[in-house]
């Protein structure tokens, strides 16, 4: 660097030139230009997106329940040969009430409770042997970014093997 008298001028010649400063105003207009150019885009756009959201939502029809629910369907029950047992045609007429234990078949219950928890009738809600299994697989699994406890006792071991079993033989 030249601080010398005229290493000072030069510089200031420089800093004062009338094409650098045009330059530097012409570069600044520029980005302004640019940055007002964008937000009129944005403005713009959400508007557009408002004005298109309010005409669709003022376009469409006023829909009733009655419109809504499914008048020809039907739900057809087939045994497991695929012979058709049973037709349900009317709304909610495959959905009954259950007010009593007694009105549920107790082979239903058999099986809803052996592909749940195959344990069920040896402990009192809570399954501390499958407990203790996992967390025994979480605590071997620290670290390694396994299942957590708390998804592990939220994954009933019946769950599993009940869904392998009715994959196969869906598949026969």
């Amino acid at each position: 660097m030249n601080y010398g008298k005229k290493g000072v001028r030069s510089k200031q010649k420089e800093l004062n030139s009338k094409t650098k400063k045009l330059g530097r105003k012409l570069a600044l207009t520029l980005v302004k230009l640019a940055l007002a150019a964008i937000i009129g885009m944005v403005i713009c756009g959400v508007s557009a997106g408002i004005g298109a959201f309010k005409g669709i939502l003022s376009s469409t029809p006023e829909i009733h329940l009655s419109d809504v629910v499914a008048t020809g369907e039907a739900t057809i029950v087939y045994d497991c040969e695929g012979n058709e047992l049973d037709q349900y045609v009317s709304i909610n007429s495959n959905r009954i009430q259950i007010n009593n234990m007694d009105l549920i078949p107790k082979h239903l219950g058999e099986a809803f409770v052996a592909i749940e928890d195959e344990r069920f009738y040896q402990h009192n809600g809570i399954d501390m042997l499958f407990a203790r299994g996992q967390m025994l697989l979480a605590a071997r699994a620290a670290g390694a970014g396994k299942r957590p406890l708390s998804r592990a006792l939220c994954t009933w071991p019946g769950k599993r093997r009940a869904s392998k079993k009715f994959t196969t033989g869906a598949s026969r």
